[in-house]
């Protein structure tokens, strides 16, 4: 009753249509028991999650990331690292490793990936200032496993991998230690 029989009685169908769906169990002697029934509803996936970024340092946002589907929520499972994300897609970096972005709707879920970079802690050692042609003591950093490099600005300089910059014409130049895509 309430719908359309199946030919041949089963233990499961198969359905592409939310609706309500009625069912009866049917014993060995042929004898149908009471009549059930289910709602089901078949969500359809959200768009491709857009937006945000593919990395974040920790203790930095991202930008917004976004999905065109609307009227879902914003999750972070948690992986290697960790984050936090806010219900404006906006996600924290909390320990590196990685995470994984979800946004849902209904049921249904799409993800993406974010790595979280240590961030480096502030630069110490070296010199504020260096004559062209002389070499200053090593810069460093308590967050090893980064690079060194030079924002030449009205001046420039070259620097080593160890942190020893060398002069190499006046003015001013930007000492940049980089982990990741944290500097």
């Amino acid at each position: 009753s309430n719908g359309t029989s199946t030919a041949t009685p089963s233990t499961s169908q198969v359905v592409s249509v939310s609706g309500t769906y009625y069912f009866r169990a049917l014993s060995a002697a042929g004898c149908w028991g009471p009549q059930g029934s289910i709602t089901i509803v078949i969500d359809t996936p959200p768009a491709a999650i857009a937006g945000g970024a593919t990395a974040v340092c920790t203790g930095a946002n991202t930008p917004a990331f976004t999905n065109s589907t609307g009227g879902g929520a914003w999750s972070i499972v948690n992986g290697t690292g960790t984050a936090s994300i806010t219900s404006g897609g906006v996600v924290t970096g909390l320990t590196a490793g990685n995470v994984t972005v979800v946004y849902t709707v209904g049921s249904c879920s799409v993800t993406r990936s974010l790595t979280i970079n240590t961030a480096p802690s502030a630069i110490s050692g070296g010199a504020s200032t260096v004559c062209t042609g002389s070499v200053t003591p090593a810069f460093t950093n308590a967050v090893g496993g980064g690079t060194w490099s030079i924002s030449n600005g009205t001046g420039s300089a070259t620097i080593t991998a160890g942190g020893v910059i060398t002069g190499v014409s006046a003015g001013s130049a930007t000492v940049v230690y980089t982990i990741g895509t944290c500097t």
